[in-house]
């Protein structure tokens, strides 16, 4: 059933897929994945689909993630906004570096386009530089 341009949604009667005599695990993605989404699928069967997708295996990863207790949750998500802030601030020294070396640069009389060359700074933000 497609329920706009970008969403769609199948529906898999697991019944009938557990019958199939010869399920095709490795030229079938939506077979590897019934298999590792199946409670019945058996344990060798759920390695075999994870070595054989990295999507699988991934999804098994966050899958554990969200299953983590709430303190483990909150200590990965404390670290990722303190990575994020941290990232955040380079970026703002860079930034704020590269403007600093645009106006010393203005000031030894070097044209917009070889600032512009030099910090990577946009044309605009350099002449906005200029003293009026």
């Amino acid at each position: 059933m497609e329920l706009t341009g970008a969403i769609e949604i199948h529906f898999v009667n697991m019944v009938k897929w557990r019958q199939l005599a010869e399920k095709d695990i490795a030229g079938n993605p939506l077979h590897r994945w019934l298999a590792w989404l199946d409670p019945e699928s058996p344990p060798e069967l759920v390695e075999e689909v994870k070595n054989m997708d990295g999507a699988i295996a991934f999804a098994e990863d966050r899958q554990g993630f969200v299953m983590q207790d709430d303190e483990s949750r909150e200590l990965y998500w404390s670290r990722q906004i303190a990575e994020m802030d941290r990232r955040a601030e380079i970026a703002f020294a860079l930034d704020k570096a590269a403007l600093n070396n645009a106006r010393n640069a203005l000031a030894e009389g070097l044209s917009l386009e070889q600032i512009h060359r030099i910090t990577g700074l946009d044309m605009e933000t350099i002449a906005d530089l200029q003293p009026r």
